[in-house]
């Protein structure tokens, strides 16, 4: 297991939505064309269901549904 959600192979301007099941906001980032990986680390997060939802600049999205599991 790891400590990281690793976020790859979206293009610049993609937008990363990651909120807990009750909706809340953790972290909301707009991926900027430096780096083609994105990490969100998880150690400080309370075991439990979460959402993350990527937004493209062509209007697609994605969302899943992870488990943080300590």
């Amino acid at each position: 297991a790891s400590d990281e959600i690793w976020i790859t192979n979206y293009p610049e301007g993609s937008i990363i939505n990651f909120s807990n099941m009750k909706g809340e906001t953790l972290i909301q980032e707009v991926l900027n064309g430096l780096s083609s990986k994105y990490s969100i680390n998880s150690t400080t997060m309370p075991t439990g269901i979460y959402l993350l939802k990527i937004s493209q600049p062509d209007g697609r999205q994605s969302i899943q549904k992870i488990a943080v599991v300590h």
